[in-house]
């Protein structure tokens, strides 16, 4: 799949809420988005004091492209209520020093009435979250370098 064919990422603008983040890892892209895809070691990426579980029996993955380092995924929760669309990603990058480095970018939007009440009640929390997941995951990355 070529870059002009890619899937649109959702616009944050877009949504009642949406929360990104991104790090830079000194790690192959292919270790990185082996470690992504390992979703039972996902715990080991989230911070313990996270309230929130990564549950993958809630979730349909909709796409995922092995070539462009991409994948994402929709809630099963009844649409009337919410729905959330979140998207991970990899790129290599050049640290500027002529290191290769892997940048891990993710948004998840979330729309629907139930969305306000997570967006003034939990953002907080989710932004902790998302952030403490991209750092975790460039810890357990980098730790499996060798």
């Amino acid at each position: 799949m070529s870059s002009t064919e890619l899937p649109l990422i959702p616009e944050a603008s877009k949504a009642v809420l949406a929360l990104t983040t991104s790090v830079e890892i000194d790690s192959p892209i292919e270790k990185v988005w082996q470690v992504l895809l390992d979703f039972p070691s996902y715990p080991e990426c989230s911070p313990s004091e996270s309230p929130f579980a990564f549950n993958t029996t809630h979730l349909r993955i909709h796409h995922l492209d092995e070539e462009t380092h991409r994948i994402a995924w929709v809630n099963c929760m009844p649409s009337w209520l919410m729905t959330t669309e979140r998207w991970q990603w990899l790129t290599v990058v050049d640290d500027g020093e002529g290191s290769r480095k892997t940048k891990y970018e993710t948004l998840e939007t979330f729309n629907g009435p139930a969305a306000y009440l997570v967006k003034w009640f939990v953002k907080k929390d989710l932004e902790a979250g998302f952030i403490g997941m991209a750092v975790g995951l460039k810890e357990r990355a980098e730790s499996l370098q060798g």
